[in-house]
This record gives C-alpha cells, structure tokens and sequence, in this order.
C-alpha cells in the first residue's frame, strides 16, 4: 500500500467499535474517521442548526475536534 492507503486503512471505520482494517485499495467503499472536522462560512449555518436541534455538540463524538469559521458581513 502506499502511504495514503495506509492512512485511510488506519481510520477505515467498517465495524461498529472497530476503528483500522489490515488494508484498502482503490474502489473499496468505508467510512473513516477525521482527526479534525471543520465548517467553513456558507455551509456552516447547515451543520450549526442540525447540532443545535439536537442539543448543541453533544450530538457530536469528540466536539473539541469540530471547529467552525463564520465570515462576518459588515
């Protein structure tokens, strides 16, 4: 494998409460988890108002890995 392949299969996430599979190659379908997750302006508003309706970050695994950026029109 080469080294985005051994990154992905590291996060590769294909079992519930089993993070990591022994390999990946092009074409396989997985979820991976993010070391940090983040919004930026226009589709912050969207992932904001699902959070809050579910009471805040606590919808969220690992909230201080979420960070969101709002632009401030003046």
């Amino acid at each position: 494998m080469n080294i985005v392949e051994k990154i992905i299969a590291r996060h590769a996430f294909v079992t519930a409460g089993k993070i990591g599979v022994e390999s990946v190659k092009p074409g396989d379908a997985l979820f991976a988890v993010a070391d940090v997750r983040f919004s930026h302006e226009y589709v912050t508003p969207m992932p904001r108002r699902f959070l809050t309706s579910f009471g805040g970050t606590r919808a969220s695994l690992r909230p201080e890995s979420v960070f969101a950026f709002f632009r401030t029109i003046t």
